[in-house]
Order: C-alpha cells, then sequence, then structure tokens
C-alpha cells in the first residue's frame, strides 16, 4: 500500500447501523482528511419504508443520483489533490438494490447506473466493516435507525450476506476488512493510530483486521 501522502481516495462501507459514517468522520479529523458523508436526505427513504414494494425504484434513483453529484465534486482537480474520505462505495446502491428492485426495475436502475458510473471515482482503499448479521441487528436496535425493515432479521441477513460476497470478490481496489464484532465503532471508536499503521503496511489484495485484537 502506498504512504498516505499519496492516497486520494478512501472509502468505507458496510452494512446499516455499523458505524461506517462515525469511523468515516474520525479518521477523516485524524488524518486531516476532507470528508463526504452520505448524508443528503432522501425524500422517498420515509415512504420506502412503509411500502418497499412502491418506493423502492424512487428511493434507489435518488440515492444514486444524489451520490453522482457528490462524485462529480470529488472527481474535481483542485480538490482531489488531498485525501478524500467517504463512508460508502458503489456497493451500498448495487446490494440494496438487489434486495429491493423487481427485475424490470434492476434493469432500469442498471441502465441509468451505466450512464453515470464513469464520473464516480475508483478509491485507493476500501475499508469493508464487517460483522454477523446478530451483530448488525444488535447495533441497529441500539442505535437511532428506527425503520422497520432493518429490524427484520431476514432482511438484515440477506443484505450483510449480500456485503460479504460482494466484498470478497471485490477487485476494483485494495480492501481492508475490519471486523467490528467486538468493537462498536458507534459507542466505543476504534483506536486510529491502530488503523492507520495498517493501512500503510498492507499490500495489495484484502487484508483482515480485528481491532479488538490489535496485536494478532
Amino acid at each position: 500500500m502506498p504512504a498516505l501522502d499519496t492516497l486520494k481516495l478512501i472509502a468505507i462501507d458496510g452494512p446499516p447501523g455499523i458505524g461506517k459514517s462515525k469511523l468515516a468522520s474520525e479518521l477523516a479529523k485524524h488524518l486531516d482528511a476532507r470528508l463526504i458523508l452520505d448524508g443528503e436526505e432522501n425524500p422517498f427513504l420515509q415512504h420506502f419504508f412503509k411500502d418497499m414494494e412502491k418506493y423502492a425504484l424512487h428511493t434507489q434513483i435518488s440515492f444514486l443520483l444524489s451520490r453522482y453529484k457528490q462524485q462529480s465534486e470529488v472527481a474535481q482537480p483542485e480538490l482531489f489533490r488531498r485525501l478524500t474520505i467517504t463512508d460508502y462505495t458503489l456497493a451500498t446502491d448495487e446490494i440494496f438494490a438487489v434486495q429491493t428492485l423487481s427485475h424490470d426495475e434492476h434493469r432500469l436502475y442498471l441502465h441509468l447506473k451505466s450512464a453515470l458510473v464513469n464520473n464516480f471515482v475508483t478509491p485507493d482503499l476500501v475499508l469493508f466493516l464487517q460483522a454477523t448479521p446478530q451483530t448488525v441487528s444488535k447495533r441497529l436496535e441500539a442505535g437511532e435507525e428506527k425503520a422497520p425493515i432493518l429490524k427484520e432479521s431476514k432482511y438484515v441477513t440477506r443484505v450483510v450476506n449480500a456485503y460479504n460476497s460482494f466484498f470478497k470478490n471485490f477487485e476494483e481496489a485494495p480492501v481492508l476488512t475490519v471486523d467490528v464484532n467486538e468493537t462498536d465503532v458507534v459507542s466505543d471508536g476504534i483506536n486510529l493510530d491502530c488503523l492507520t499503521q495498517v493501512i500503510t503496511t498492507m499490500d495489495a489484495g484484502n487484508v483482515h483486521f480485528d481491532p479488538a485484537r490489535p496485536s494478532d
């Protein structure tokens, strides 16, 4: 892995409620990096939670266009000279699209995505926050997210399995898989010095890091 000063984009991803935004914010401060959070309010989200089948496509397209706008800003040369940290990757869009869209809706979504994806910046490094469905469910219960669908164990299991499968086969950038089963990122945080050391010493490929056992 190149030195930190050669990295332009670190993307943090993982299942909902696991602490992506918290870690992105803390790591950006620690590394004096620019922070971009996936925080724009989606006008369809609350409708989606009440009627997934009706509002799934609206919600997915709204998220995709919002992220497209952010990525266009990330790619600006005068801004991209500085390290940027985000709390999402394109994986987020595809994983939830597969879970929520019908076959025809998914085809339409992919058609739109294909027209936009070239403007998305490929990260130099992905931090994948990994946890079991049971851990994700507990963190969701303890967090502020109250959407009923995110409390359904079968749905959570499908999403977690989709994330695991996606990043197991991810080849666009090196992946640092951070096991957060025993580390609550939101309430406890992660030792950022240890995390930074792992980032700067890892080779290309998929590396595993457990913050609860940093010396292993």
